[in-house]
Parts: structure tokens; C-alpha cells; sequence
């Protein structure tokens, strides 16, 4: 959702009878839907949803005989970061092309940064503890454990980000549900080579052809590791990097230790999807 702010000052005896928004897919506005907010106030906002024919507004204020417009304004998917995106419509439904990396929510409150295995794990390091979806349990890790991964990447994160309403994507966007991820999949036809890019995997990439413009790119994850015998972990495992696509999605899995996620792998076009512990490290689109 984006949020328009728009403001006019009357020179001479004119008068303002109408204000609003144009949106249009083209800084040109060579066509546009017009929004009236129903207002003649000197400052005006209007809640708008963003989307791929949303690019682009002007503000315009209006009377009987003339209208003004203000400045040509571009909408681009930012995260709270300041890092930009581009996006691409697959069946419908509109992605981020790249993974996701910021490291707050929209709200400005910070996702920390776990390093160690002890806190990466002390959301929920022990099997036989459910503790459901307290807040504050989100935490971000670096891929293949090397921040100069980041710009290409992105970040892995734990399930309860993907889950959290303060929301780390960019406004406008949110995390997949595990519905999403089904209509992609059946868009696709469950081959995941069109979602793969064709660069940066490890040999042989199957049937990689990126062909909808997904360009899923292979950050492996951070996974619980070495289970004691009182059912908790000491320690984690990085792996899969060059091998494995792996997304969170928001969707919390029949048992409440667990998500829903969905990915592809190195040299498969099938698309594999599942629950796994929400303590592991994943990528978010």
C-alpha cells in the first residue's frame, strides 16, 4: 500500500472544487486511473494499493475550467534499507525478482543478526519445547556464512520473519504464503526451470531456463544441527550453497514447531515443498 500526500495554494481568485491522484504503468501518463479524494483541503492524502500498472502518480487539483498536477513521482519496491528491487508477473501474481536482504521491518524495529550457533538456535533450540510465535524471535544470518553474498543473495532469515506482521519486505509486498507458492507452482507446471536462473548454480543446473523471469538464485540455508539426546541442538550447519533454492513462506505448518516452505535444487526440475523446523536459515521472496 503506498500512501499519497498531495497539496495545492490558490493563486488569484481561483477556486479548487477537486483533488486527486493519477496513477499510470508510464512516467508519460500517456493513460492513467484517475483517484478523487473527495476533498478541496490544501493538503490531501489517498491510500492506494501499488501494482505493476501503479508505477508511477501525480497529484492534481481542479476546477470547473483548469487542472494542475504536480511533480511526476516513481514508485519503486524499497525496503526499509533503502535496498531496491525489481519485480516480475508470473501468472498473476507479482514477485521480487531478487531475495529479499533487509535487516529491519517496515516499522523501523531491527532484525538481529545471529552469528553464533547459540544465537541462531536460542529461538527454539530444543525438539521437545513448542513454543509457538512469541514476538521477537526473528533473526537474519549471512549466506554461506560471507556478508559479500548479500547483494546477489540476499540474507537467510528464520521462519518467524516471514511470519512477523511488522513486515521486512518492501511496502506494497509480503512474504508467500504456501498458497502462493501452490499457484506459482501449478503456473509453472511444477518445473522449476523456469523459475531458476541461468547463472551462479552449480553444474549441471537441470533444465534452467528462467524463462518467467523468477531468477531464483542457489543460497542454501542454516539448519539446526547434532540433536542431543535431550532432543536439543548444539550446533548448525551452512550448506547447500550453489546446490539449493530454498523460500520461506508465511504459513506455519501443521505442528507449530514447523513452516511451510518450497524451493528447487541443482539438478532436479521438480519443485519440492514441506515443512521444516522454523529455526532454519531461508530465503524470502
Amino acid at each position: 500500500i503506498a500512501l499519497l500526500t498531495g497539496s495545492w495554494f490558490a493563486s488569484g481568485s481561483s477556486t479548487v472544487e477537486r483533488t486527486g491522484f493519477d496513477t499510470s504503468s508510464d512516467s508519460t501518463f500517456s493513460s492513467f486511473q484517475r483517484f478523487e479524494t473527495g476533498s478541496s483541503r490544501t493538503v490531501f492524502k489517498m491510500e492506494l494499493a501499488t501494482s505493476p500498472q501503479f508505477r508511477y502518480y501525480r497529484a492534481f487539483a481542479a476546477n470547473n475550467t483548469d487542472t494542475s498536477f504536480g511533480e511526476v513521482v516513481a514508485l519503486i519496491p524499497e525496503d526499509y534499507n533503502g535496498n531496491v528491487y525489481d519485480e516480475v508477473v508470473i501468472g498473476g501474481q507479482t514477485w521480487l525478482v531478487q531475495n529479499l536482504r533487509s535487516t529491519y521491518y517496515q516499522n523501523g524495529d531491527t532484525i538481529p543478526r545471529a552469528i553464533s550457533n547459540t544465537d541462531w538456535l536460542s529461538p527454539s533450540p530444543c525438539d521437545t519445547v513448542r513454543i509457538g510465535n512469541p514476538p521477537d524471535l526473528g533473526l537474519y544470518t549471512v549466506v554461506d556464512g560471507d556478508s559479500l553474498n548479500t547483494e546477489i543473495y540476499g540474507l537467510l532469515y528464520n521462519w518467524w520473519v516471514a511470519w512477523d506482521a511488522r513486515n521486512a519486505c518492501p511496502c506494497g509486498y509480503r512474504p508467500p504464503t504456501q498458497q502462493d507458492f501452490q499457484t506459482l507452482e501449478n503456473f509453472v507446471g511444477g518445473n522449476s526451470g523456469s523459475l531458476k536462473s541461468t547463472n551462479n548454480w552449480n553444474t549441471p543446473n537441470t533444465g534452467a531456463t528462467n524463462s518467467s523471469g523468477f531468477t531464483a538464485l542457489p543460497s542454501g540455508y542454516r539448519l539446526q544441527w547434532n540433536k542431543n539426546s535431550d532432543g536439543c541442538y548444539t550446533s548448525t550447519l551452512i550448506g547447500d550453497f550453489g546446490i539449493i533454492s530454498d523460500f520461506w513462506t508465511s504459513t506455519e505448518g501443521a505442528d507449530n514447531r514447523s513452516g511451510e516452505r518450497f524451493g528447487m535444487n541443482h539438478n532436479s526440475t521438480t519443485l519440492f515443498s514441506g515443512e521444516q523446523r522454523k529455526i532454519g536459515g531461508r530465503s524470502i521472496r
